[in-house]
């Protein structure tokens, strides 16, 4: 180390010692086995280590092994009892501090606690409940943090919404404003219109992604059910999760925080865009 670094070392170990003994004075009682007595710039606590250096939250890798090593027991079995998958849940909503989306990840496990509570049978690993299972073992070779957020954010403003067939968003000002719009592709078709919303928000951050990165970023929406829903990190609709995750996700990647606000369609900038045709992209019927 060099001499600065070696004094700010050293001063940082006296005013540790300073505050045990001040505190031992005091007749409080010190916890020495929990208690990091050396200076660090990452402090365990609760399961996470807390990254001064990397501003961000993140999984112990004790914490980590044990995840994965209960992921991988539900995984090789064909049932699993109640109190494993409340297990498994809790672990998985507690490591939302330093997973990303964490707790959208946790929705088929908990509807598969509450058949189990009401029927007190072991539950079948099948279907979403083993979809959502194997989701988890990215943490394998997943290494990464939850930033902090920062406390100033340049605002930027966002419409999007979705008709069904294209998508289409506005970003601010409305003065000057940036549209851009495309076609559902055929994968996307057919979904109710909550998840065409979401989904249309995703398109649309994903296009402006290097102008919102390190913003907050205001989004105006007409769709009541996705403010609710991403304000509860989570939905009824197996479909509106995962395009949630997505959301989540992409927020985490560019690092900025999105803020919805609803918005009529009929005050809405992004309804043009998402139902405007143009005449490139007419064409002759298959009977012409």
């Amino acid at each position: 180390m060099s001499s600065d670094r070696e004094r700010a070392f050293a001063r940082a170990t006296s005013a540790i010692f300073i505050v045990c003994y001040t505190l031992s004075l005091l007749a409080y009682f010190i916890g020495l086995k929990k208690s990091v007595l050396v200076p660090r710039q990452c402090v365990p606590y609760l399961g996470f280590g807390i990254d001064s250096v990397r501003q961000a939250f993140a999984l112990l890798e004790e914490k980590r092994l044990k995840f994965i090593a209960l992921v991988e027991f539900i995984l090789s079995s064909k049932t699993v009892d109640v109190k494993t998958l409340q297990h498994f849940a809790g672990n998985g909503i507690s490591s939302s501090y330093a997973v990303p989306g964490a707790r959208l990840s946790t929705h088929e496990v908990s509807l598969a606690i509450s058949k189990g509570l009401r029927s007190s049978r072991p539950l079948r690993v099948a279907g979403p409940l083993l979809e959502e299972t194997q989701h988890w073992t990215f943490l394998r070779s997943w290494h990464g943090c939850l930033p902090w957020l920062t406390e100033f954010h340049a605002q930027i403003q966002l419409a999007s919404d979705a008709s069904s067939f294209a998508w289409g968003g506005v970003l601010g000002p409305y003065t000057e404003p940036i549209s851009i719009r495309n076609y559902w592709p055929p994968s996307d078709l057919g979904h109710n219109i909550a998840v065409e919303e979401t989904l249309a928000l995703v398109n649309v951050l994903e296009a402006f992604s290097h102008s919102v990165q390190g913003h907050r970023v205001d989004v105006f929406t007409d769709s009541q059910t996705l403010i609710r829903s991403l304000n509860r990190h989570g939905a009824k609709s197996l479909q509106l999760s995962d395009a949630l995750k997505k959301l989540f996700w992409l927020c985490t990647s560019h690092f900025f925080q999105l803020n919805l606000f609803y918005d009529p369609s009929a005050l809405n900038p992004a309804v043009l865009p998402s139902r405007s045709l143009s005449l490139q992209d007419s064409e002759l019927s298959g009977d012409s």
